[in-house]
């Protein structure tokens, strides 16, 4: 078992005594993951520090050895190691397969209206053109429930198209069958649902999945988007926010020290946005193998930015909503029309997006969970935006670099040599799967799926 933080640090001052500086210097290396673990809000991140905790033993291991080729490790480095090594495999278990199958499905998910109107104002110009559009129904539960229907008929196909291409490969039972759909599949007309229908999708779409014949399937399920209000206590007189700044005066009345009488009231400061993909492994009714990994960054094309056109003309602060977006300036103002209402695109708690907060549950991609473990394979996952910005950095022994987009493109490899990326866009209705080594896989198959998209099915792959 992997020891808290306080108790290893207690033991590692200890063990460091008369150290050389090399040996000193990788043992906090292990220090700190350890700290990490203990810190870990998921047994998902837990598994994937111990990972790395085990992988810095081993490293520590082989310095030893090369001074002190008869003198074994120390017993409590080698102890931690093995719980590592064990924590980090229970769920995921052994490496199953081989070779891993993209299986793309290209919905259209990105969306323009055309018949409305973009403005950009830099001070010195103003240009038209289109802006975002949310299609769907307007009733969260009706519009995922058609979702759903579309994924599974999408779901059905893609299996059908990689039995027919490769059903008979004498590797198959030693090839995963990776499907995935892109960002935004599910939105509806609102922009987002209330957040809390992810958790009930997530069970919909299970039902599907967890279906034996998919038990040599993973399913990346596009992303999700979900809208939490962050109403708040506000003085109006001097900005203050927040219940204990506050003194209650009565029921639901509170004072502001210095302020005027009535000056504090509920205000909504914006809507926190969630997008999350949906990973399922196919075959298990369980959730050891389904996450949730998070977008972290809000992306100023992502949802419809609406502005007065005389305010972007004169410069001025914007003063009302016409039916025209602007779609610079997103630092200064991050409003967006979302669930009927024009607000502050708020990101999620604790990323290192503008008002996140303190970074804290995606300082570690590990913690926040784009790297996780299934039958031995090591996967990243970067939603758009995040791919952009580089949230998966090479390093981190990633085998397969997931991109679900809705607009961007593979840019750059955080697989290991040999690895696999794929990105599956849902603005170009595109799926593109390269190795990390300058090739890339045929695709073997490429049908049309009603009018949602295509499915494209790609030749397996050696995993490294």
């Amino acid at each position: 078992m992997i020891p808290k933080y306080n108790v290893w640090l207690g033991q590692a001052r200890i063990m460091r005594q008369g150290w050389e500086a090399k040996f000193a210097l990788l043992l906090d290396g292990v220090s700190e993951e350890v700290k990490l673990h203990d810190q870990a809000f998921s047994p998902m991140a837990k598994r994937n520090v111990a990972a790395t905790i085990y992988e810095k033993v081993v490293d520590f291991e082989k310095t030893w050895k090369k001074a002190y080729r008869l003198t074994p490790m120390p017993k409590l480095l080698a102890d931690l190691g093995e719980s590592a090594r064990k924590e980090a495999e229970a769920n995921p278990g052994a490496r199953k397969y081989e070779y891993v199958s993209c299986i793309g499905h290209g919905a259209k998910t990105g969306k323009w209206d055309e018949h409305l109107f973009r403005a950009f104002w830099d001070g010195t110009k103003y240009e038209i053109g289109g802006i975002v559009g949310y299609s769907g129904d307007v009733k969260d539960r009706v519009d995922y429930a058609g979702k759903c229907r579309l994924m599974a008929d999408a779901i059905k196909m893609a299996r059908q198209l990689y039995q027919a291409e490769h059903g008979s490969d004498p590797n198959d039972a030693k090839t995963l069958k990776l499907f995935m759909a892109p960002e935004f599949f599910f939105r509806g007309a609102q922009g987002a649902y209330d957040v809390g229908c992810v958790s009930e999708i997530a069970e919909a779409m299970k039902k599907v999945t967890q279906d034996p014949k998919f038990s040599d399937w993973l399913f990346v399920l596009g992303t999700v988007i979900g809208a939490s209000f962050d109403d708040r206590l506000v003085c109006t007189k001097c900005g203050k926010s927040g219940a204990k700044s506050f003194q209650r005066v009565g029921v639901n009345q509170f004072a502001c020290a210095g302020c005027p009488a009535d000056s504090v009231k509920e205000r909504r400061l914006g809507a926190r946005i969630d997008n999350v993909a949906l990973v399922q492994k196919g075959g298990e009714a369980d959730d050891r193998n389904a996450y949730v990994v998070a977008k972290e960054y809000v992306s100023h094309i992502d949802f419809r930015r609406r502005a007065s056109p005389h305010a972007l003309k004169e410069g001025k602060k914007e003063t009302g909503y016409d039916g025209v977006a602007i779609l610079n300036g997103w630092n200064k103002d991050r409003r967006i029309d979302i669930r009927g209402q024009a607000l502050r695109a708020l990101a999620p708690s604790g990323s290192r997006d503008a008002g996140g907060g303190t970074p804290s549950k995606f300082l570690d991609e590990r913690m926040g969970g784009s790297i996780f473990t299934i039958d031995g394979i090591k996967f990243g996952l970067e939603i758009c935006l995040d791919h952009l910005n580089q949230r998966l950095s090479p390093g981190t022994g990633v085998q397969v670099q997931l991109v679900p987009s809705a607009g961007a493109s593979l840019k750059q490899f955080a697989c290991v040599p040999n690895g696999i990326a794929f990105n599956v866009d849902g603005l170009a209705a595109k799926c593109d799967a390269r190795v990390n080594s300058g090739g890339a896989p045929s695709a073997t198959a490429e049908v049309e799926h009603t009018t949602q998209g295509n499915i494209t099915v790609y030749e397996p792959v050696a995993i490294p």
